[in-house]
């Protein structure tokens, strides 16, 4: 009895913070009418199978990008994950990568996806104080790029170094971008041990993993991060969301569809822990009780059997 009631507490916090397994704490809105998102634990990998990485700061790399081990794919190459071709033609398709079951991620079709290039803009330019959530930064040894969450509060003892505080112009080209000035990779700087703070208070770090040049081969480790969306610009190029130290486009559109870029996964942001508080449940009388079924969280009221979201369930 002792390991059922603890099981299901387990999986009530869980989801309180998650909305599935792989997913970050932050919530972060991506349009005008308010919905919201939560990243993945870690950059999208193909091994074989699909993953995510095991930290937000991991990559691959450059002499190690093979079949079966990579995290720089070829646009929309969700069903195709080591496609190289010279012939821009063989990617026009977008297959998502999210569609697939990922292995710490849920391991269930469809359960995440890539985020298209006008959610990528509005989290940089349409947040409210969009500029004091986002920055440069280094976690041990890797470079990249931080994004805050909406509701962010500073952890005690931890520091932040934004956009907004190095001072930065908004540039017209190129879809638009940042340049920031005087920026420092070493702005925010964190050991493994204080990124788990800033981490579990909802922050995102998206590693300058570089990128494959179909002609010249891999490049750039560590100098800049580009990461795909799900929108075409044209017949050769998609847009993405690209980064150097002092430069960050949130919707480059001179992705080349054949190069290889970093992919890193969102999904819906959960409401809440049980649905309880969901308005497919508000109303309903009696006591509700929590129970597992096959790996489920499930609530049961007045008879009837709720899934974590409140859609009523046999």
């Amino acid at each position: 009895m002792r390991k059922i009631f603890f099981l299901c507490v387990l999986c009530a916090s869980v989801l309180t913070a998650n909305a599935t397994e792989g997913a970050l704490n932050g919530k972060f809105t991506i349009n005008a009418e308010g919905d919201q998102i939560v990243f993945s634990k870690g950059n999208l990998q193909y091994v074989g199978t699909w993953q995510f990485a095991t930290n937000q700061w991991d990559c691959i790399g450059d002499e190690a990008q093979a079949d079966d081990n990579r995290d720089l794919f070829g646009w929309g190459t969700g069903d195709a994950p080591n496609k190289v071709s010279t012939i821009c033609e063989d990617y026009a398709t977008f297959h998502d990568w999210g569609a697939n079951p990922i292995t710490n991620g849920g391991n269930t079709a469809n359960a995440w996806r890539t985020l298209t290039k006008e959610e990528w803009r509005y989290l940089f330019e349409s947040r409210t104080n969009s500029t004091d959530f986002f920055g440069v930064g280094i976690i041990g040894t890797m470079h990249g790029a931080i994004l805050l969450p909406d509701n962010w509060t500073l952890p005690d003892g931890a520091a932040f170094v934004s956009v907004s505080a190095k001072g930065y112009e908004l540039q017209t080209e190129y879809d638009g971008y940042y340049t920031i000035n005087g920026s420092s990779w070493t702005d925010n700087e964190y050991t493994i041990e204080q990124w788990a703070v800033m981490e579990e208070a909802g922050a995102v770090f998206l590693p300058a993993a570089g990128d494959i040049n179909i002609s010249s081969g891999f490049e750039r480790l560590g100098v800049m991060g580009g990461y795909w969306s799900a929108t075409t610009f044209d017949e050769w190029h998609a847009y993405g969301f690209l980064f150097f130290i002092d430069e960050i486009y949130p919707t480059a559109n001179d992705f080349i569809i054949n190069n290889g870029y970093s992919v890193r996964l969102v999904q819906a942001a959960p409401e809440d822990a049980t649905g309880i508080g969901t308005p497919s449940l508000q109303g309903k009388m009696g006591e509700a009780s929590k129970v597992i079924r096959d790996g489920q969280l499930l609530i049961i009221r007045d008879g009837k059997t709720f899934n974590a979201l409140g859609a009523e369930v046999q």
